[in-house]
């Protein structure tokens, strides 16, 4: 449920993981008031609200048993940041301890528009009930890298015609796994039970919120086991 919204870019797009563009948009940019709201039909445990490609630069979580908000059960205020690699704000926004029916999005009053929308919108917002923390391969670090896609056609007069696939800069990344003992397995088996088919969120826990990327997993795990 939202509070406000465009016809054009109706609600359902927050749970269209699969196009960035596709958006709800508010009719207005007003403070210190709910923007959207779920309900779980019990009271359910969230370890995480990611948000992704969103315009403003502050957002409280909160957490309740029913639809009679007054004073929210749960409340936590999330600063928001531009991820610079791919020049979008977003969020993931841990949470502590929600175990609530309902939440929602409130847009506080010292929250500030960017972008060059005069309303409020957001591209996705996805729940995590619980996350797998991959700490073994931490120190082996990972690649990843953001582009603006592009298609090349090769011309019968030779050379090529190339074509920029849309204007979003888009990231990918590869967690290489190493050699690890058996000890060190049990996280990896974890994710790869994930089903590719459905998109995974990965978030670098560094200090900061901005960096977390709504990706789908191309491969499956692969391990070397030491002897």
């Amino acid at each position: 449920t939202v509070r406000s919204e465009d016809s054009n870019h109706p609600k359902e797009n927050m749970y269209d993981y699969r196009n960035l563009n596709k958006d709800l948009r508010a009719e207005d940019a007003t403070k210190n008031d709910w923007l959207w709201k779920a309900d779980f039909g019990a009271a359910q445990a969230m370890a995480a609200l990611f948000l992704n490609y969103i315009n403003f630069d502050k957002v409280t979580i909160q957490g309740h048993a029913t639809d009679s908000w007054g004073t929210p059960s749960f409340e936590e205020t999330f600063e928001i940041s531009q991820d610079d690699r791919v020049q979008r704000y977003k969020a993931y926004c841990a949470l502590t301890n929600f175990n609530y029916r309902w939440q929602r999005g409130f847009i506080p009053s010292d929250a500030t528009l960017v972008g060059d929308l005069a309303v409020w919108a957001v591209s996705s917002v996805a729940a995590l009930e619980s996350v797998i923390t991959l700490s073994p391969q931490i120190t082996y670090g990972y690649d990843y890298s953001t582009d603006v896609p592009v298609k090349d056609s090769p011309k019968k007069s030779g050379g090529k015609e190339r074509v920029g696939q849309g204007e979003d800069l888009i990231w990918t990344g590869e967690i290489p796994i190493g050699r690890r003992t058996p000890t060190d397995e049990s996280q990896l088996w974890s994710l790869n039970a994930l089903n590719r088919a459905e998109p995974h969120v990965l978030f670098e826990n560094e200090g900061n919120t901005q960096y977390a990327y709504l990706c789908w997993r191309e491969d499956p795990v692969r391990l070397t086991r030491e002897a």
